[in-house]
């Protein structure tokens, strides 16, 4: 049974190991029981895989806990792959504590290299720890990183370590490097944090306006862009992302799941792709077609509400018709206005507007 649908291209994650060398204190998937894949099941997943795809790129993400524990494996599956099947690309989400002169030929082979680092030693060091309660800061080799020409760095965004998102930007920034966050609107926000989190935005804006020119030259992403590009391609008429469609997540026992974020949520498991046992497409429009509740149908920040996501909908609400939280609204909302003054400013800038043009009809009030 074929259970992707047409797309230019077909992803599986494929979890290597449930296990973590970290204990990140956000980490949605510290309850995980310890599972670890082996190369037996991960050559009959690679097989089932190629002959599901028929797109014109497919690929497969490592992912974990954290995958580089089980380093020696991902290398016989590529080996595998360049083999049976060269036309498939790899990438692999890590928290770059065991990038190591041994592993840094293959991850250059890659075509994304994603590495969790929330900051500078301060920052990063606030959540994600080793099991001891060491921070992780100081066992990530950043001279490696830099050889790595497909990296890209990402952030969590929470109430503690809001207070100093100025000093992440700029860190990242001096690296020269690929970067993005993501919000942890699942942690307790206070009116207080919600304060600093404006003010932060505020300062980010005026910042990438003012360095808007060597930003544009040196082809830096800031998370800006993520920002801008997701309202771009916004239609609430179609799905948010490909999870479930063009893009599923294995486990180590072979059970499939819509995306890495769903498991191990029993109703949204799919079947096993080891057994064949009850596998089955998904049911797509009542998973992922986007739905805002009557009162949101009008809301100009929409196109950046994790209301789209389907995880995060499971994760906070009962029912699809809920409202998010309303800390959550507020938050959007912020960055949204961000996003707004950032583009009103911009909206005469040529080449803005060659890339951006398209958004100015869509944001009201520019």
């Amino acid at each position: 049974m074929i259970i992707f649908k047409p797309s230019s291209a077909h992803w599986i994650t494929l979890f290597v190991t449930t296990d973590c060398n970290l204990r990140c204190d956000y980490c949605y998937n510290a309850e995980l029981k310890n599972s670890e894949l082996n190369f037996e099941k991960a050559r009959k997943i690679i097989d089932w895989f190629y002959q599901q795809t028929y797109a014109p790129e497919r690929g497969i993400a490592f992912f974990g806990g954290e995958p580089l524990l089980k380093f020696d494996l991902i290398k016989k599956i590529v080996q595998y792959g360049k083999i049976k099947y060269p036309e498939i690309v790899y990438s692999i989400t890590t928290n770059g504590t065991l990038i190591t002169k041994e592993n840094i030929e293959l991850l250059k082979s890659f075509k994304y290299v994603s590495v969790s680092i929330d900051g500078p030693k301060e920052v990063h060091n606030l959540h994600r720890k080793f099991k001891n309660g060491k921070g992780s800061f100081d066992s990530i080799n950043f001279a490696y990183l830099k050889n790595l020409k497909n990296l890209h760095i990402n952030s969590v965004i929470t109430p503690q370590n809001i207070y100093h998102f100025h000093k992440t930007i700029l860190f990242f920034q001096k690296l020269n490097v690929r970067h993005s966050f993501r919000i942890a609107y699942e942690l307790d926000w206070k009116e207080k944090d919600i304060e600093e989190f404006r003010l932060q935005m505020r300062w980010f804006a005026n910042y990438f306006l003012s360095s808007y020119n060597d930003i544009r030259k040196r082809r830096l992403f800031l998370p800006i862009y993520a920002f801008l590009n997701t309202i771009k391609r916004f239609d609430d008429s179609h799905f948010y992302c490909e999870a479930g469609r063009s893009s599923f997540a294995i486990t180590p026992d072979g059970d499939l799941f819509p995306c890495h974020r769903f498991y191990p949520i029993n109703r949204c498991y799919l079947g096993n792709v080891l057994t064949h046992l009850n596998l089955k497409p998904l049911k797509i429009n009542n998973y992922f077609k986007i739905t805002f509740p009557r009162e949101c149908k009008n809301c100009e920040a929409k196109s950046l509400c994790p209301q789209q996501c389907s995880a995060l909908k499971k994760y906070f609400l009962k029912e699809s018709s809920s409202r998010m939280p309303p800390h959550i609204c507020t938050l959007i909302h912020i960055v949204y206005n961000t996003i707004k003054y950032i583009i009103k400013k911009l909206q005469f800038d040529s080449q803005f507007k060659k890339e951006y043009g398209s958004i100015l009809a869509k944001v009201k009030g520019i």
